[in-house]
């Protein structure tokens, strides 16, 4: 339901609603250390992409409401924070595996993920 305690009570979203979450929808989704080293252990982009998207991913199920819809989930202001996460995370992969062409690994045909793609609901 929409936020009504905390710092982010009654944000106003770009959908014209209330910021909303409906957290736990999906109960077991939270990432765990296991997962973040799994990611860090990784010598390949193609190798942890799987992973790394799966700890991305389980956050927006967990958080719901605007954060579940990739349409929407900049509009939570939690979004820029778990991206932030999600950064760091790969930033700390790309240190430890140096050696790896990661600009030639990087895939770019997926659409909204795109680098050059508009991001929603701000293009």
């Amino acid at each position: 339901g929409d936020v009504v305690e905390g710092p982010f009570a009654n944000w106003d979203a770009t959908d014209g609603g209330k910021l909303s979450r409906t957290v736990q929808t999906f109960p077991n989704q939270l990432t765990t250390q296991a997962d973040i080293m799994a990611v860090l252990s990784g010598t390949t982009f193609a190798g942890i992409f799987g992973l790394l998207e799966s700890i991305h991913n389980k956050v927006h199920s967990y958080v719901g409401g605007q954060m579940g819809d990739i349409d929407f989930s900049p509009n939570d202001p939690l979004f820029w924070m778990h991206h932030a996460f999600i950064d760091c995370i790969w930033e700390e992969f790309r240190q430890n595996s140096q050696t790896t062409n990661l600009a030639t690994e990087y895939p770019t045909a997926f659409g909204q993920h795109h680098p050059q793609a508009s991001m929603q609901p701000f293009s």
